[in-house]
């Protein structure tokens, strides 16, 4: 399996984004020097490109040489933007419309501009050039080396931590993406303005290495034609792009050895509401391959209900999930749709209890105990695999301080288990872990107007960095198409990895919302590896070229 990780710098943290291991496309008939066929990728085969690094400074000055064919319908030649519920502050996306036209949709939409230019999908190449002036605060457009028009607007500065895409934007859940109906030859970025001078300059140069005083950050070529599975920074940078997909289902490539199987179930309750035999087939698969695959414990990240207070969605999570039973040993924590009145002004939890029923679980040999005797609220199981003790701790959705300092005297109490925390709400989608800032952590529901509830920083600084034997963080709740991969060192030196698990606003060809992926977590002791599969028993293959990779603990 080739160990390939994409990372973000997101607070003192390196981010992790699950990036590829291989790369499938179509075989086209270009032809390589050898005289052999290469594979050509496009974005009508849903192949794309993405930057290892987000851009730490403004992206100010962009250019792109693009050919779009006649009738084009456009799409996003450069992007980071990810959706109108979850638009992160210094978001950018360069764009060309249906009729040929340039847009610029600059930090997160606070200036968002179509420019009135030739129609560029023609069936020829063009450089475009967008240069942002702060100083005299306009936005002009060069098309071919030619000033086009220039339009004035008082904006900040742009920076945000999701790395770009290239041909297609991050757009799911309530937006479809936009991918581009062309094909991008050459990207390059600065910061600060650029002059006409130089936009020549670089129209003439394919590898441009020098950094122009150090404005430059990044220029990419990938060629008439995508046919390279990795395109290097040419200045040096290293901030390579990564051929990725986008709503594609991919073969899986052989891990290699290893000694057990972790699931990490994702958010399923789109599944509930709209595709339960989705759900009932993933469930299946799980309890039918426990042997061949050596699946020792599976981890649910909360929100088995699309509605709190909706019976039926419970009753079908609790049918659904009961397929493992006597088949592979499971946990589960409440999300904010877990709650009878959806996280609105308590913690209620008689539907939940209803149906996740201590009566049930406490009953098996994996059960350790429970925050509250009688409550599935917050509990912790024991098990065994590979050899290695492990505890999980299953805590609530913005857990309490009290249930906080419950969590740390467990970690106490089992000083040589290896902990994983169970939690819904803790990682945003760029990497970054939940604060108050966040669109989406427990702190920003109503319910914490009436009931005391923490953000994902909180449950950081009270429990995840101060105990050596906390090994892993595994969390739903923030819609993602890809795995979002973060480490962190504890305090005691103690490497901390957190994955985001959750595709429940995904979809493909049209479906309805919520596709079937579970992450396999194939554990390597001797070699201390994590092969991870974002496996779909739909289709039997990864969700996404890019959600299959080896993690190192």
């Amino acid at each position: 399996m080739k160990k390939f990780i994409k990372s973000i710098v997101a607070l003192t943290a390196l981010t992790l984004v699950a990036a590829p291991i291989c790369a499938r496309g179509k075989v086209a008939n270009a032809q390589a020097d050898s005289g052999k066929a290469v594979t050509v990728y496009s974005t009508d085969d849903k192949y794309n490109y993405r930057l290892s690094d987000a851009f730490t400074r403004s992206p100010d000055s962009f250019e792109a040489w693009v050919n779009l064919p006649e009738y084009s319908v456009g799409g996003t030649v450069m992007g980071n933007y990810l959706n109108n519920i979850i638009g992160y502050t210094g978001s950018v996306d360069w764009e060309v419309d249906a009729l040929g036209r340039i847009r610029v949709f600059w930090d997160n939409g606070a200036f968002d501009h179509t420019f009135d230019n030739e129609p560029i999908n023609d069936g020829t190449w063009h450089h475009i050039a967008l240069v942002r002036d702060k100083e005299l605060r306009t936005f002009t457009l060069w098309i071919d080396g030619e000033t086009d028009s220039t339009v004035s607007v008082k904006v900040r500065d742009a920076v945000c931590l999701m790395p770009m895409n290239i041909g297609v934007d991050y757009k799911n859940w309530t937006m479809y993406k936009q991918p581009l109906d062309g094909t991008v030859r050459q990207i390059t970025v600065y910061n600060g303005a650029i002059d006409g001078e130089r936009i020549a300059h670089d129209m003439a140069e394919r590898d441009i290495t020098d950094t122009y005083d150090g404005a430059l950050i990044g220029n990419w070529n990938f060629g008439d034609t995508w046919t390279k599975e990795q395109v290097e920074e040419t200045s040096g940078s290293g901030n390579t792009a990564e051929l990725v997909t986008f709503e594609k289902y991919v073969p899986i490539e052989s891990t290699g050895e290893y000694d057990y199987t972790l699931v990490g179930i994702p958010d399923i309750q789109s599944m509930v509401n709209h595709r339960p035999n989705d759900l009932n087939n993933a469930m299946q698969w799980i309890k039918n391959n426990a042997e061949s695959q050596k699946i020792s414990f599976a981890i649910q990240v909360g929100d088995l209900s699309d509605n709190g207070g909706v019976e039926g969605f419970y009753r079908t999570a609790a049918e659904q999930m009961s397929v493992l039973d006597g088949a592979v040993p499971y946990s589960f924590v409440q999300g904010n749709h877990d709650y009878d009145d959806n996280s609105t002004r308590s913690r209620s939890s008689v539907l939940f209890n209803r149906y996740f029923t201590y009566s049930k679980y406490s009953q098996n040999a994996w059960f350790g105990g429970a925050f509250e005797q009688g409550s599935m609220s917050n509990t912790y199981n024991l098990f065994t695999a590979g050899g290695v003790d492990y505890l999980v701790i299953n805590l609530e959705f913005g857990p309490r301080m009290s249930v906080i300092r419950w969590a740390g005297r467990l970690c106490e109490a089992y000083p040589d288990r290896r902990v994983i925390i169970n939690t819904h709400g803790y990682l945003d989608p760029d990497g970054s872990i939940m604060t108050g800032k966040s669109r989406f952590p427990a702190t920003n529901y109503d319910f914490s107007n009436y009931i005391e509830a923490t953000d994902g920083m909180q449950l950081y600084d009270g429990l995840i960095r101060r105990y050596e034997n906390i090994f892993m963080v595994l969390c739903g709740h923030n819609c993602t198409d890809d795995s979002v991969v973060r480490t962190d060192v504890g305090d005691h030196g103690n490497t901390i990895i957190s994955m985001l698990i959750d595709p429940q606003c995904s979809r493909v060809n049209g479906a309805a919302w919520g596709e079937d992926p579970v992450m396999l977590m194939r554990f390597n002791e001797s070699k201390r590896t994590i092969d991870c599969v974002f496996y779909s028993a739909k289709y039997d293959k990864c969700f996404n070229m890019q959600n299959q990779y080896t993690l190192h603990f």
